[in-house]
């Protein structure tokens, strides 16, 4: 798992350097000081489950940049421990968990975001791979309404894959993200025995509960998922925004598995923490003492840009749910 979390950690500051390049060029350090005081006033909405303007590039920027390593590391654990519960579930040793009986899996990830769920499944059909299964075909159909979310995600994924090629530790990896048929922004039926499952992680909030619900029964009715996973992130009024949109929950075709989520990965990704203090400290040292009046990075949200980023998930509400045969 070191060469894995060294290759996303380095992915993640190579795509993040490059995009705030982008996204600075032509405006003023103030400017630059109002773009992302406002991309963390927008993130800090999710306390309240309140969705964040994903269609700022600049929230979308400091999001891969905080919640994409620990979303990534959910999406692999679950998957892991959903696979592990099916094994023992008919008796079987939970040590080498079968991927997919069919040796073909079909994902349809709706609300991808910067596609945690994504890399989640490449890293457990490398663990497949090493486990010598036999795996035919990977697919993944990755939605989200956010071009700027999902834009960035495949930038990211783009370099991790650069990444991962050029590590010789990692050579299941590698095979996996050279013949994975992933695509954005779309989903296409698979014609031939595809297994499905159908993820939604951190999709919901309080002001899309309705049009989330409506969409994954759509999509739960048309693919009918072996395995679904659903996410959100927490509330102040305890309400479990993962379970008010699910089309799993009190549906006589599924059954929620009631395991424990382990984390995979751990610690903290160091060059990414570091990335995000540069950026801090870069804008703090360049602005004047009458432009100090922005409060750049002050009051209850500044500590975003200066605190380790870490794999650990932060309290969120998970899901996995199984077909009854």
């Amino acid at each position: 798992m070191k060469a894995v979390a060294e290759c996303l950690s380095r992915a993640t500051v190579d795509v993040a350097d490059e995009e705030y390049r982008c996204l600075s060029r032509g405006l003023t350090d103030i400017q630059v000081a109002q773009k992302l005081n406002g991309a963390l006033g927008s993130l800090d909405k999710l306390s309240q489950g309140i969705m964040p303007q994903y269609s700022d590039e600049w929230v979308a920027l400091l999001y891969m940049t905080w919640y994409h390593p620990n979303h990534v590391n959910l999406a692999y654990s679950m998957i892991g421990s959903a696979l592990a519960e099916r094994e023992r579930s008919l008796g079987n040793n939970p040590c080498n968990p079968t991927l997919t009986n069919t040796g073909r899996l079909h994902v349809v990830d709706f609300g991808c975001g910067t596609m945690a769920m994504q890399f989640g499944v490449a890293l457990a059909v490398a663990d497949a791979l090493d486990g010598e299964q036999e795996i035919y075909s990977v697919k993944v159909d990755s939605i989200d309404a956010s071009q700027e979310m999902s834009g960035l995600g495949q930038k990211l994924w783009d370099s991790f894959t650069v990444f991962v090629a050029q590590d010789g530790r990692l050579d299941s990896l590698a095979r996996v993200l050279d013949r994975m048929d992933a695509k954005v922004g779309e989903f296409t039926p698979s014609t031939n025995d595809h297994e499905y499952w159908l993820s939604a992680m951190h999709v919901t909030y309080d002001d899309n509960v309705n049009n989330v619900e409506e969409s994954l029964r759509n999509l739960c009715d048309q693919v009918r998922p072996s395995l679904g996973f659903m996410t959100s992130h927490n509330n102040p009024w305890g309400k479990t925004l993962a379970d008010m949109a699910s089309p799993f929950k009190d549906n006589q075709y599924y059954s929620e598995i009631p395991c424990r989520i382990d984390p995979v990965f751990s610690g903290g990704l160091t060059a990414v923490t570091q990335w995000r203090y540069t950026v801090k400290r870069d804008i703090c040292q360049k602005l004047t003492a009458a432009t100090q009046q922005l409060k750049f990075l002050g009051g209850d949200k500044g500590y975003y840009m200066g605190n380790p980023v870490n794999w650990r998930w932060q309290d969120a509400k998970c899901r996995i749910y199984t077909r009854n045969e």
